[in-house]
Order: C-alpha cells, then structure tokens, then sequence
C-alpha cells in the first residue's frame, strides 16, 4: 500500500525507501496548490494518505493509536522546541495556525482582518468554540492568554472584544503584516481551572494521563461531525480517533513497536528505517531536515562562526551519528531555506589560548552525544595519532594542537536537559561567558539562526537531522502542521 504527498508517491517500505527529494519537495510541492490526480490523491493540502477510496466505517475504529517519538523527546513543557513539538498541537491552539509550507490557516479563528501599520488585529472566533472542558472562548481568556506576550516582536498591548462579538489584539508597536506571526506556540489560548494550577485548552484532544516524561495518552473532545478546529482536517474529513497514546520509544523499543502493530512511529535512527524497509505493510516518509548540530567553542575575543570545511562535515554526518544526518549545507545547497552562515571559512579557525578540557552534551539527546564522543576520539584518543583533515582540524578548534597530553585528558560529559536549555537562554541574553574551558554539543531548529552569534563562543555548524515517518498501511490522513510535523487530528485505523 502507498501513500500520496502532493503528486508525490510515497512507495510501501518493503519496495522503496523515499529519499531526499521528498524532504525538499515537502515545504514547496505539497503545499503549493497542486492539481488534483487521480482517485485517492491528495493535492496541495498538506495530507499524507493512502491511495484507498474509503476510510473505515465510524463503528469500525480503533479506540486508539500508539505513536512512537525520538528518544530525545521530552513531555514536560508546551513550549519545549524539541520533538515534542509532535505532541502538543494536538491539545493546544493558538488564534492562528500555519500548515507544512507557513501559510496561515484558520485555527481558534476563523478569519482575521488587520490594520493597515499592524497596530491592530480583529478575529472572529469561530462557532461554539470553547475549552476542552466544554467552557466558552472569552475575551477575558484571550486576554491573560496573551498577556505580556509578543506577537513577531511586538508586544501585546491590549485585547478587546468589539461590538459584533470578534477579539480585537492591539499591538504596542505597528509591522506585523502576517498573521502566521500569531502562530507561535507561546500565544496557545488556555484557562487556568479555579482553584488548580492546571489548565484547559482548545484543542482537539486533552491530556488524559502522562507518566513522568516519557508517555501520554490524550482524549478526543470532540465528537464526529462537530467543526474540527483547523480548517486543513476539515478538508480531508475528520473523524477524530477516540484517544492518541503517545510514547518516548529508544532505537530498540521502536523496533518492537513496529513488531506489534504501532500506528506510527517517528525516529531519527537510519536502524529503524533500514528495519522498516523490510515490512510490506509499513511506508516511510521522511519529513524536512529540521534540527542543526553545532559545536560551541569558547572564544574570548567575543563571538563568531564559521563552517567547517564540507569535507570534514560530510565524514561526521556518515560515521559519526545513527541519526538520519547531512552535512551542514554551507553556500552549495539550492532550493532550499537558506542555512549557511553570513561568515563560512575553509580555515581551521584560530586556536584559543585555553585548551578546552570537556564537551558538555544533553544527556537525553543520542546524536548530541554521539557527536561529542566523535570529536573527543579525534583529538584525543587512539584516532589523535592519525594524521588527517578531521583530526587535524578539531584540534586546532578546541585548542589542542601541539599540547597531546591536554588532547588526552578530554573528555564528553552528559548534562540534563534543563541545564543544557538554561546554559543556551543565559548565552542568547548575553549574560554566560564560558570559563575557557570548556565547549558544547548543541542543538537548534533550522528554521532558527544557527549561525546566530553567541557571546563568548565561536559557533560551528556540524550536521543536519530529520525525522521519518513510519506508518502503518492502516492508518488514515496524517495531516502535515507547522514545520512540516505530523498532527494526528483526523487520522484512523480498524479496528483489530
């Protein structure tokens, strides 16, 4: 069984393993208003879908799918930039959304209108919204929703509800022309309950149980028939499972999952779909590189980056990780985002007066301590004493080159994932200097500034990853959200 993207056809995995030209084609192709093909494609709506005529009867459903997620996902936070991101869509909605390719689609709204400088923004709601525990969408809510918030880097001045019923936002300064700006998962409209902490949101679905970091389930709120929320589920017929399990799985647990039947399973590990190409009943699809690994070396004369040369970056990209990974793309990729840095140089960069004796990692990440295993192996173990590019380089980054008994006293070291997104905040706002001593594995959208400066540290773009989709030949409509992720708000299986 396969499925269609676009006019892209997505071959079962036990034939074909869809390549990159998918990834790239996933941001144009399947979000460009393509025309429609024949029976069973889907075209320009961002849907994945397979080429059958029907999906299965409402009284014939599974009462839930199992999804799997990366190992590096964390459950904890709404605002978290990893790939949890997956999961939290599916309870949270903001006045706003934007589908696979960033264009603005309704959402908690149903249109918009704006003034002229951007001061000012009107939305009409749409009917009988309301929070998942079934109380009305007010202005009240919008209001402390979006309080102390910005909307593209203006700041929320006021929120208003205007005679005819619609929410006016006024912005404390004019320019916001999109209203894909809106979008940003940290203006998510919610109500805290009386008397709790906890709070309800819009969304389709609402968090039923979550055990520690690594599991939630979520129940549908609502019911067949009733307006779904996102116009893009509307549009492809939404049939709302009943709940979503979803389930931190390591490369091993993924392969058991696919064993017993999962409806899905996202993985970054090229095991897992080498494993899923042998399955009849399973396709792969590989979504949009969409996460940027650079190396943070300390640099007391300020901040800077700079790629490494192509070469060394196309090494680690093939041996260093089990992620699905590319070289970071520098000046030669075409047709795609632009994701090279304003300042790439072939030099190896100047050597730093202090020899770094550590790399910091995310403990939770696997390619982030793959990463930082490799380098240490390069410069100071057994591989030190081979006199090639890689080598040769990292030494003079991290400052190594000519000192052999500091090269061998390096050493990669796991921090929690809360030191490691608290160490990068205190870096953005300028108030971290490193000690000199030691450098970091970290992580950022594609999307974000990778090459963004840094104070104290030179920054050093190493490698690209993305996600795979797995799925089961089963499963129904899986709509492609912002950034290209998975959102299963109208997706079905049989029932067993």
């Amino acid at each position: 069984m396969g499925f269609q993207l676009g006019n892209m056809f997505v071959a079962p995995a036990g034939r074909s393993l869809i390549g990159a030209s998918l990834a790239a084609a996933l941001g144009a192709a399947a979000c460009a208003g393509l025309p429609p093909g024949p029976p069973g494609w889907v075209g320009g709506d961002c849907v994945i879908r397979p080429l059958e005529e029907e999906p299965p009867p409402a009284s014939n459903r599974a009462p839930m799918l199992r999804i799997g997620l990366p190992e590096a996902a964390r459950l904890i936070s709404h605002h978290a930039d990893g790939d949890e991101r997956i999961v939290w869509p599916h309870v949270d909605e903001t006045l706003v959304a934007t589908d696979c390719a960033g264009h603005p689609v309704p959402s908690l709204a149903s249109s918009w209108t704006h003034s002229d400088s951007g001061h000012r923004w009107v939305f009409a709601l749409r009917p009988g919204a309301s929070f998942s525990d079934s109380t009305p969408v007010t202005s009240a809510a919008i209001r402390t929703s979006l309080h102390r918030r910005s909307v593209g880097g203006a700041p929320v001045d006021s929120v208003t509800e205007t005679g005819d019923g619609r929410i006016a936002v006024h912005l404390a300064v004019p320019g916001v022309q999109s209203a894909a700006a809106f979008s940003d998962r940290t203006l998510a409209v919610r109500r805290v309950t009386p008397g709790s902490r906890s709070s309800v949101s819009t969304g389709l679905y609402r968090m039923l149980n979550r055990e520690r970091d690594r599991v939630i389930s979520l129940q549908s709120v609502r019911t067949e028939g009733e307006n779904p929320g996102p116009a893009v589920a509307g549009r492809v017929g939404f049939r709302p499972t009943p709940r979503l399990h979803f389930e931190v799985l390591t490369a091993s647990d993924a392969l058991n999952a696919l064993d017993i039947g999962w409806a899905a399973v996202l993985t970054r590990n090229r095991r897992v779909t080498e494993y899923a190409s042998g399955i009849d009943r399973l396709s792969v699809v590989t979504l949009q590189w969409d996460r940027t690994y650079r190396l943070l070396v300390p640099d007391s004369s300020g901040s800077s980056s700079e790629a490494p040369p192509n070469h060394i970056l196309e090494t680690l990209a093939r041996d260093a990780v089990s992620a699905q990974a590319r070289a970071y793309p520098g000046t030669e990729i075409t047709g795609e985002p632009k994701l090279m840095c304003e300042e790439t140089s072939e030099s190896a960069g100047p050597a730093v007066s202090v020899a770094v004796r550590r790399i910091l990692y995310d403990g939770n990440d696997p390619t982030a301590a793959e990463l930082a295993a490799r380098l240490v192996a390069l410069t100071g173990g057994r591989a030190a004493s081979v006199d090639d590019g890689p080598t040769d380089y990292f030494r003079r980054v991290l400052g190594l080159e000519g000192r052999p008994e500091q090269a061998a006293k390096l050493r990669a070291s796991s921090i929690s994932a809360w030191a490691e997104s608290q160490r990068r905040s205190r870096s953005r706002s300028g108030g971290s200097r490193s000690d000199g001593t030691t450098a970091y594995v970290s992580v950022s959208q594609v999307a974000a500034a990778e090459c963004g400066r840094l104070p104290g540290y030179r920054v050093y773009p190493l490698i690209n990853t993305r996600l795979s989709l797995i799925m089961d030949g089963r499963l129904r409509g899986v709509f492609l959200g912002a950034e290209g992720l998975p959102m299963f708000t109208h997706a079905t299986m049989p029932a067993p």
